[in-house]
């Protein structure tokens, strides 16, 4: 299982499409065996979608996303946990105990001052 988690720092971003970063985590039955943080390579939106599958990503976890971009995703076969914040630590033990989960009132309302109308 490869996670990507939107990053700014130690903490998660709080808008997908305009992350410069993500932290790459690939678990196996519970257990970190990689962790590593990734520039988007110039990707930012409508192009990220396809960047990350060509990764091996199986699960997105940001802040905020738009409809536009969990669409994606969701074709290419990566599940999406929005509205979600912390440490990159603590999103990784939430998600290796089952306790994270999208929050949606969060997902919609995620902050982005990019024009991006989500």
């Amino acid at each position: 299982m490869k996670l990507a988690i939107t990053t700014n720092g130690d903490q998660v971003n709080g808008h997908f499409g305009s992350c410069e970063t993500f932290t790459l985590v690939e678990l196996e039955n519970g257990t970190v065996n990689e962790k590593q943080v990734v520039g988007t390579e110039g990707n930012h939106h409508g192009s990220l979608p396809g960047y990350l599958s060509s990764l091996g990503v199986n699960v997105v976890i940001s802040g905020g996303m738009g409809d536009g971009a969990k669409q994606k995703l969701s074709q290419l076969g990566i599940e999406t946990i929005t509205g979600v914040q912390g440490t990159i630590d603590e999103i990784i033990d939430q998600y290796n105990e089952g306790n994270l989960k999208t929050i949606p009132q969060a997902a919609k309302s995620h902050g982005c001052n990019c024009g991006c109308k989500h």
